[in-house]
């Protein structure tokens, strides 16, 4: 399977390449396994002459990934996981993968593990930075699997009785003694962030879909426009009438690999000007060092 894309002449190649070793009774598509399941993406130019980008993956019996190798990025960029018999991410690791794909190599530059109580909300969360201890902490939950406590206090963490979250910490820097105030509107969708002296950190608006609309964060107005689908294709910043971010989807609606590329203009002259190929992430990671962090919706909501 190829799959041609306009402007800047890329195709992404599930098609075995004449230096790719031999699959499964000579089965020309070595990008999926025998199951179906996504390893190898190779992003080249249309002739098949220059590799722009390539991701590997490896899964286990259950089919969970186990590993993403980055073969094209620089060193560092490999990323490896680990579960428990009930199939949830105990442990994740990023910096260079050993040769038998078992575990990153030496101290990973960035670390998480995560334990679970019986019903699976995380009661203990820790991260590492090259090999030193960047947080560890300690949580509860109520019976309606909420967070009660974070490290044996209750402070900054309120609900109303629809269970949307009236308070919450971190702030948008990972600050966990720090929380923001939420506002929803009657249909459950968050509409406004405040931060511990009321002042509004975040707004937001939607259409009648509930699709998110406009998002209003330190002076700045984003406009979100969406295709048929319900996929956003295209944002605006404030009045301008060109795009800041613009989104290239594939033809195959619900494939996990269906966001082809993203382009922005760096420089706010109307140009869309930087062009990046996507890959596939497991669960809610991406390539961000930080944004696999187990935060609250505030933080997702900052962040989009």
């Amino acid at each position: 399977m190829k799959i041609a894309y306009p402007e800047p002449e890329i195709e992404l190649s599930y098609i075995k390449g004449s230096n790719d070793p031999q699959r499964d009774s000579g089965d020309p598509y070595t990008g999926y396994d025998r199951f179906g399941r996504t390893v190898d993406m190779k992003w080249q130019n249309n002739s098949g002459t220059e590799m722009k980008d390539r991701i590997q993956y490896g899964y286990d019996r259950s089919s969970q990934r186990t590993w993403r190798k980055n073969i094209a990025a620089p060193s560092g960029q490999d990323e490896h996981y680990q579960y428990d018999d009930l199939y949830q991410v105990t442990d994740f690791a990023r910096g260079n993968i050993n040769l038998n794909q078992t575990a990153i190599g030496g101290i990973p530059d960035y670390e998480q593990n995560f334990t679970y109580d019986p019903t699976g909300n995380r009661d203990r969360y820790t991260t590492h930075e090259d090999g030193s201890e960047v947080l560890d902490q300690t949580r509860a939950h109520n019976q309606d699997n909420q967070i009660t406590q974070i490290d044996g206090s209750n402070t900054g963490i309120l609900y109303d009785r629809a269970g949307n979250a009236l308070q919450m910490p971190p702030d948008k820097d990972g600050d966990w003694s720090k929380y923001y105030k939420l506002t929803w509107d009657a249909w459950n969708r968050l509409v406004t962030i405040k931060d511990e002296a009321d002042a509004t950190v975040a707004d937001y608006q939607y259409d009648g879909t509930t699709r998110r609309t406009l998002k209003a964060v330190s002076g700045t107005t984003t406009h979100f426009y969406y295709n048929n689908l319900w996929k956003c294709v295209e944002e605006r910043i404030d009045t301008a009438s060109t795009p800041k971010l613009q989104y290239l989807r594939g033809a195959r609606p619900n494939h996990r690999d269906e966001l082809i590329r993203r382009d922005r203009d760096t420089d706010d002259n109307g140009s869309l000007d930087e062009k990046l190929l996507s890959s596939s992430s497991v669960g809610n990671r991406t390539n961000s060092p930080k944004a696999c962090k187990c935060v609250q919706r505030v933080w997702k909501c900052l962040r989009r």
